[in-house]
């Protein structure tokens, strides 16, 4: 993680888990634009992966991927000692309440259905890195 400089916040990072590159394109531009460093993988095998190597404040993730979806990548991160306190925002197309309810049983933190709604997007960030803080 990078450090900015003397008497100044570390620079939060948020890693992007989806198949989508325009959600992907879409996400980094936003959260960049808000001043954090975003990573991302469009493979859910890479993105846990990247969770271990990178070690991200904030992971955004969607449920409908392949060759695991990402309810299977939510139980391998919670599964994980370093990973079992990060914070995790399912940005998903599946809004059933079965698909939510699973979400929070599996230990997501939060959970936005799409399209997505910038506003509200970068209110959970905030909120979610916050508390981090």
């Amino acid at each position: 993680m990078t450090t900015i400089g003397a008497g100044q916040a570390k620079r939060m990072k948020i890693l992007v888990i989806d198949d989508d590159a325009l959600i992907i394109k879409l996400l980094v531009a936003v959260l960049s634009g808000e001043g954090y460093e975003v990573i991302s993988s469009d493979n859910p095998v890479d993105g846990i992966e990247r969770v271990a190597r990178d070690k991200p404040d904030l992971v955004i993730l969607d449920h409908y991927m392949e060759p695991i979806t990402g309810m299977d990548v939510l139980a391998q991160l919670r599964r994980d000692a370093g990973s079992l306190r990060t914070p995790i925002l399912m940005l998903t197309a599946a809004n059933t309440i079965k698909s939510v309810n699973m979400a929070f049983d599996l230990g997501a933190t939060d959970y936005i259905t799409k399209p997505v709604n910038l506003d509200k997007l970068r209110r959970k960030v905030d909120a979610l890195l916050a508390a981090c803080r």
